[in-house]
C-alpha cells in the first residue's frame, strides 16, 4: 500500500499558482516639493497595491495593459504616499544623526520580530538597503514619540467611557464571556494604549493636513506622462 501511495504521489501533476505576479513596473518617479522620493520607498509603497491588483486579475496576459490600469487613478494611488513622505522627511530632518548602538539594538529587535521573513527582506533590499530601511523605521518611531508628547493626554474618564461605549455594549455570548476576562481593571491598560495611539495618529494627521496646503507632488510615468497629485 505504501509503495502504491508513493507511486500515485509521483504521478500527480505539479500545480501552478493561479496567477504569476509580474515584476513591479519600473521607470516611474515621484516628486514631493520638487525632491524625488527615494526609489526604494516608492517601490516598497507600490508593491502591495500592485500585488493586490495582480491577484484580482488572476492570469496576467498583458502586463503593459495592467500597468496602465494600475496608474489609471494616480491620485487615489499616490496621495497616501505623499502623507507618509511628509512624515518621513520630518523624521529624517529631526533625527538626522543617530547613535550607532541605538540603531544596532533597533535592528536586532526588528529582525527578531520579523522572524522567518528576514531572509526574503534582506534579499529584496540588499544589505545596505535593509540598513537604510531600519534607520528610516527608527527615525519614524522617534517622530511618533514627539507627537505623543504633544498629543492630548488620555484621561481616566475617556478610557472608562470607551470601555462603557465599546466593550460593555458589544459583549459576546455568556458562554464565551466565561472564557474571557472583560473586567475594566484587566482591559484598562490596553484600552488606554489604543486611545493614546489614536491620539498620536490624529495629531500626525492634523500636522500633515497643515503641510499639504503648501505641498506639491508630481508623478512622472515612464511614458513621459506627468500627473499632478497636489
Amino acid at each position: 500500500m505504501l509503495l502504491l501511495l508513493v507511486s500515485c504521489a509521483k504521478e500527480q501533476p505539479v500545480l501552478k499558482p493561479l496567477w504569476d505576479t509580474p515584476p513591479l513596473p519600473q521607470g516611474a518617479v515621484f516628486f514631493v516639493d520638487d525632491t524625488q522620493v527615494d526609489n526604494e520607498v516608492l517601490n516598497n509603497y507600490l508593491t502591495r497595491p500592485w500585488s493586490e491588483l495582480c491577484a484580482q486579475k488572476g492570469i496576467i496576459e498583458d502586463p503593459v495593459a495592467l500597468e496602465v490600469e494600475f496608474f489609471a487613478d494616480s491620485l487615489a494611488l499616490m496621495r497616501p504616499l505623499v502623507r507618509a513622505e511628509l512624515l518621513l522627511r520630518e523624521a529624517q530632518s529631526q533625527f538626522r544623526e543617530l547613535d550607532e548602538h541605538e540603531v544596532e539594538r533597533f535592528q536586532n529587535e526588528m529582525e527578531a520580530n520579523i522572524g522567518s521573513a528576514l531572509e526574503a527582506l534582506t534579499k529584496r533590499y540588499g544589505s545596505d538597503g535593509w540598513r537604510e530601511h531600519v534607520i528610516r523605521q527608527l527615525q519614524m518611531q522617534k517622530l511618533h514619540e514627539v507627537f505623543r508628547q504633544y498629543s492630548i493626554n488620555v484621561t481616566d474618564k475617556e478610557v472608562h467611557d470607551y470601555y462603557t461605549d465599546h466593550v460593555m455594549v458589544d459583549l459576546p455570548p455568556s458562554a464565551e464571556r466565561e472564557q474571557q476576562n472583560l473586567s475594566y481593571e484587566y482591559l484598562e491598560p490596553m484600552l488606554r494604549q489604543k486611545l493614546e495611539k489614536d491620539a498620536v495618529t490624529a495629531a500626525e494627521e492634523k500636522w500633515i493636513d497643515e503641510q499639504l496646503a503648501k505641498t506639491s507632488a508630481v508623478l512622472k510615468l515612464r511614458d513621459g506622462q506627468e500627473v499632478i497629485i497636489y
